[in-house]
């Protein structure tokens, strides 16, 4: 159960939930649609066509506004589905509490939820380096004491055109992918105050960088680079120490992360959480078609007299 106070940390809608993220998308020629209702939510959906599918995409969720009761939630979102009319539509449920409810409503879940690392900048400086573990702290004072330049600024496409043909080499190399660059290219250009570079250097040479993207009252860490150099003197972890520092000062409250995989990237895992960042689930990822409807029905009934006959003391239905 998490705290009151980090629950508030939560409040702010994340990128994906962002007005910034649905114009640098609308920019890079995607269909976006904002659907909303003035006193329960609103919802960013990108439409696709993939095949001979029409499909509608949530990433970030529904954003629900304060007090709003499970009926609300359940009514709003059995309102979007049937908005989709014939379309497939596939949403990420960002609160494992809205999982029954969009049950309800009609989705089926394909995709178990996975846990997020998300930082508190809430809290005093001295609290947030208390909250570190040991390991990570003693690297951000190794690079303190070998004198890394911190410096910052917003981020330019134009001059900042070298780190993004790095980040397309690193991606072709490693085999990974992420928002397409022109993505943040866009986003870059649509609010060029909320896209910030952190570069760490020594004696004038550069040697890893950070981009954060702000939305709101929340952060989230983008894309991050290194040489060898930075590696031995542990500059991502001083980058990330100062960018939090300063994000704080400017009143966010949150910095996300990004997603926690202790099997494919256990190291990069240890690194989130070692800044003291703290480990939230997401919910599932749902379906939804005129086609799964019916079935998510059956389901859902089968999970009804399965659970009153456990009430009663009795075995669940049989289906020899």
């Amino acid at each position: 159960m998490l705290d009151e106070n980090f629950q508030q940390v939560l409040s702010p809608p994340r990128l994906a939930q962002s007005n910034i993220y649905a114009r640098a998308l609308q920019e890079t020629g995607h269909r976006i649609e904002r659907q909303a209702h003035q006193d329960v939510g609103q919802a960013v959906v990108l439409h696709r066509r993939i095949g001979p599918m029409n499909v509608r995409l949530l990433p970030g969720g529904i954003v629900w506004h304060h007090a709003v009761g499970s009926a609300e939630r359940v009514d709003f979102l059995r309102a979007l589905l049937k908005s989709a009319g014939h379309d497939v539509l596939f949403m990420n449920c960002m609160s494992p509490p809205d999982t029954a409810c969009l049950q309800m409503a009609g989705a089926m879940p394909i995709l178990v939820g996975r846990y997020e690392a998300v930082l508190d900048l809430s809290a005093d400086q001295e609290m947030r380096l208390s909250r570190m573990h040991g390991k990570f702290r003693n690297r951000v004072r190794h690079a303190q004491n070998l004198g890394l330049n911190i410096t910052h600024r917003p981020f330019d496409p134009k001059r900042d055109r070298g780190f993004i043909e790095r980040e397309r080499r690193q991606r072709q190399e490693r085999g990974y992918s992420d928002l397409p660059l022109a993505f943040t290219v866009a986003l870059a250009r649509q609010a060029s105050q909320d896209a910030r570079i952190f570069i760490a250097s020594r004696n004038g040479q550069n040697c890893a960088a950070m981009l954060f993207l702000r939305h709101q009252r929340a952060v989230t860490y983008h894309i991050g680079q290194t040489s060898d150099f930075g590696r031995q003197v542990s500059a991502h972890s001083l980058l990330l120490w100062e960018a939090s520092n300063w994000f704080a000062l400017q009143g966010d409250l949150r910095m996300d992360l990004g997603m926690i995989d202790t099997e494919k990237g256990d190291g990069l895992a240890r690194f989130k959480l070692g800044i003291g960042a703290r480990p939230v689930s997401t919910g599932a990822t749902f379906l939804y078609s005129t086609l799964t409807k019916p079935l998510v029905r059956f389901v859902a009934f089968i999970q009804r007299h399965t659970a009153a006959r456990a009430a009663e003391g009795q075995s669940g239905p049989s289906f020899r």
